[in-house]
Parts: structure tokens; sequence; C-alpha cells
């Protein structure tokens, strides 16, 4: 956690939401916030919870529950430990939901909704939750329009997530050697990186890349649709997932809603302005101006005219104090 941190600040983001995490985490964001290490300011969730155990994923990530009574004592649970935020993941009911969201309001917490399907994203609106994620990814067919215009015009925050398959996959496939970024290589012990590159080999075989064919095809269509409907969207990724690194993702995501018709001053804003106003920090945080915490990047060159130069982050400023130089 405390290497993830310090790739994200220097990547460029001084303030991040982690949905799903043993709450050990919490060490960390105390750590960040006396400033004893590197990392962007953290809202969490702790666990998400579901009705669905995820194969592969230790228990500390998840509460796995089956009724909505446990819906309700686990969303409590994660807020008295020390959530900021409540999150839920797939196979919960109506109820389940509605659970959730009251018990997690009740107690001034946003809820956000890990969704794909589009009944799940209905239920998630119908049970009044406060942000969806995800949403797809841009990896299945559109959406009916009105769904999109629905979420459209009642302003539900969106967080897309688009680019951790459709767009890593093949940047890693033309320039495999991304994959031996020195940066990592500082960061990290030795059997770590030993293990992540070892992770690598064969990774087009991944079966988490099993469907990158048609996810590709439906990507300009899925991933744009909401864009061209004005949703309400900040920007979010998918760091730690396969080939996609937190010195990088935040860029990468950047650019892939760029591809799909955000223009450069659009997706800035929505990474700032309204991220911020999502994470309800709008008060202190997303726009440079009087009475708001330093936060503050600088570029080798201009993104509004080539997203691509917030790769390039040569200072990163949180909180007036520049981390990175």
């Amino acid at each position: 956690m405390q290497i993830a941190a310090k790739q994200i600040l220097r990547g460029g983001v001084t303030s991040a939401v982690d949905l799903g995490t043993p709450f050990h985490i919490i060490k960390t964001r105390e750590r960040i916030r006396r400033g004893e290490i590197p990392g962007p300011r953290l809202t969490i969730s702790g666990p998400w919870i579901t009705r669905v155990r995820l194969d592969g994923v230790p228990d500390g990530y998840e509460h796995v529950i089956s009724s909505p009574a446990e819906a309700r004592r686990r969303a409590r649970e994660n807020i008295e430990a020390g959530a900021d935020v409540i999150k839920t993941w797939v196979g919960l009911t109506d109820e389940d939901l509605a659970a959730i969201v009251d018990e997690a309001h009740k107690r001034g917490k946003k809820v956000h909704s890990h969704v794909y399907q589009p009944e799940a994203i209905r239920q998630a609106i119908n049970a009044g939750v406060d942000v969806l994620q995800h949403v797809g990814s841009a990896r299945n067919p559109p959406y009916d329009k009105d769904l999109v215009s629905l979420i459209s015009h009642r302003q539900i925050p969106v967080v897309q997530t688009v680019a951790h398959r459709i767009w890593v996959y093949p940047a890693t496939v033309n320039f495999p050697t991304r994959l031996q970024d020195p940066r990592l290589q500082r960061d990290m012990p030795a059997d770590f990186y030993a293990e992540l590159q070892r992770s690598f080999k064969d990774f087009h075989r991944l079966s988490y890349f099993n469907d990158i064919g048609i996810e590709t095809r439906n990507a300009r269509r899925a991933g744009g649709q909401f864009i061209e409907a004005n949703a309400y969207m900040g920007v979010g990724t998918d760091a730690a997932s396969p080939l996609n690194f937190h010195t990088e993702a935040m860029w990468r995501e950047m650019a892939a809603l760029v591809d799909l018709g955000m223009s450069t001053h659009q997706v800035i804003s929505a990474a700032t302005k309204t991220g911020a106003e999502i994470i309800g920090h709008a008060d202190q945080l997303g726009t440079v101006e009087p009475g708001k915490l330093a936060d503050l990047i600088v570029v080798a060159g201009n993104p509004l005219e080539d997203i691509n130069m917030l790769k390039f982050v040569l200072m990163t400023m949180r909180g007036g104090i520049a981390w990175y130089d």
C-alpha cells in the first residue's frame, strides 16, 4: 500500500478513493495525513459488500452477506471501523442495497456501486446509490438510450474506468518494454519486483484479457455514450489490475476519454473539479482559487494541446508541499 500510494502521488494524483481494501489501509491513510510517507489524501471504503464471493480474493477485501440485515450490519461496521464511503459489488438484492444506502446515508456516508449489467444499474439508481463505478468499463454493448438519459438527467456521478483493459493491453503489445519501467524496480523490494515480472509471462494468455477482441469493438460506442449524453462524469482508474500501473493509470484513463470524445479541457475538469465534488470536498479541492488547498502539478508540456503531456509529471505539490520535483 505504501508503494502504491507513493506511485499514485508521483503520477500527479493528490486525492484518491480506494474502493475495496482490508482495513489495515487505515494505517497508510494516517501516515500520509501525518506527512510521514508520500501519498494522496485517501478516501477509503474498506471491504466491499456483496453476495458473490470473488475467486482468489482474500477475505479481508470483501464482506459476503446473505440477508439485508447482514448488509446493513456490514455497512455500519465498515463505517465504525473508519470507512469514508461504502462500496457495493455484484449480486445484491433490492432489499440489500436499500438497507446499505439507508444505513450509510443515516451516518453521512456516500455509497459507490460497482455496476455492469443494465438491471444492476437500474437497481442502484432505485436504491439511491450516490456514485456509479465502472459502469461497464466500455467492455459491454451500449446501454439503452433511456437508461443513459436517466443517469444524465439525474446527474448521477459516473466513473467509467475504461482504460484498464482496452487501452492498456494494446499499449503493452505494441511496447512490451513498458513492463520493465525502472521506476517500478526502484520502488519495490527485489522479491516484489521479481514476482511482478514473473506475472507478466505470457500476459496475453491471462483470463483477464480473454474477451479483449469483443471488448475493443464495444469500446467506442459503449464508452462514448455517456460523453455524448453529457453525463456527470468523474475520472477514476482500475490501477493495480493486470498491466495497469499506479504510476501512469490516471493519464492513460484521461487519454482514453479524449479518444472517446471528451475535449482535453473537459477531461481535466472531470478529473479535478468534478472529482472533488463527487467525493464531497469541493470546498477544499478541485480548483485553483484562494482559500483552497494548494494541490498543483507541473507537467512537461501543455495538456490542453495534448492530453498525453500528463504522462510527464515534473512536480507534484499536495497541500503546498512539493513531494516530487
